[in-house]
């Protein structure tokens, strides 16, 4: 990161922190969504060893708004609904996050160009697929002793088990982003952390069957259309613009 991008991080991050203790002060009463849970409250900031330590564990490279929060803003707490998680909480079990992420294209769309996933058009079902068992146990682990190992007692050599079954969809959804937001009812938010989509925020919604599709720089979680994704930086602000509007 250059200095003067280092330099303007600090500035931005720094101007957040004081729209958002000036929303803590106006809020007594907690009108807006999740703030009873994360009380304007901030994470203690992380040093660039404690940084990189996490980026070395994981294989890494965070992206740089989410690297100058961390180092200037705080580590977890205050944020869109339930709030940010912490850096330390943010890799999902059995995730990879250092392998690509699968997903590139935006908004329930019927077919995957990588062949990772089908979506239903009418119910919005997302299913994904590899070809085969043994094709998903080669691009995910190189070997199935390797895989062996990961899944242990859950292990099956012919067919998938209910319990490999769940790790194979833990797998797909989340190999490549970190968990960085709870939205409540169990729809997340991910931080894309490898592939073609870095940097970018996907919502997960697997759990009302409404795939897992791209934050965007427009409101409007079901539009069908490309429109602008958004980093770690902007989603934030969005946040905080819509906060600011409740209590106006």
């Amino acid at each position: 990161m250059s200095q003067k991008m280092e330099i303007n991080y600090k500035i931005t991050w720094e101007s957040l922190k004081n729209r958002v203790l000036a929303l803590k002060a106006k809020d007594k009463d907690f009108k807006v969504f999740g703030s009873n849970h994360h009380q304007y409250q901030a994470g203690n900031c992380l040093t660039e060893a404690e940084i990189l330590a996490f980026e070395e564990q994981y294989k890494i490279r965070l992206p740089e708004d989410y690297r100058a929060y961390l180092q200037y803003f705080g580590n977890g707490g205050v944020g869109k609904d339930y709030g940010i998680i912490p850096l330390q909480r943010t890799v999902f079990p059995n995730a990879k996050p250092h392998l690509p992420f699968c997903l590139t294209m935006p908004y329930f769309p019927e077919y995957d160009e990588y062949g990772h996933f089908y979506c239903n058009p009418t119910t919005y079902e997302t299913t994904y697929f590899y070809e085969s068992r043994a094709d998903f146990i080669q691009k995910i682990y190189g070997s199935e002793e390797i895989y062996q190992t990961v899944v242990g007692d859950y292990y099956s050599k012919e067919e998938w088990t209910e319990e490999e079954n769940a790790h194979y969809e833990s797998i797909i959804h989340y190999t490549g982003t970190l968990c960085i937001a709870d939205e409540g009812c169990g729809h997340l938010c991910l931080l894309v952390v490898s592939g073609a989509e870095y940097g970018n925020i996907w919502g997960d919604s697997m759990v009302s069957d409404y795939g897992i599709y791209p934050h965007t720089s427009v409101e409007g979680r079901y539009d069908t259309g490309y429109k602008t994704r958004v980093n770690f930086l902007r989603w934030y602000e969005q946040w905080v613009e819509k906060a600011e509007g409740q209590l106006t």
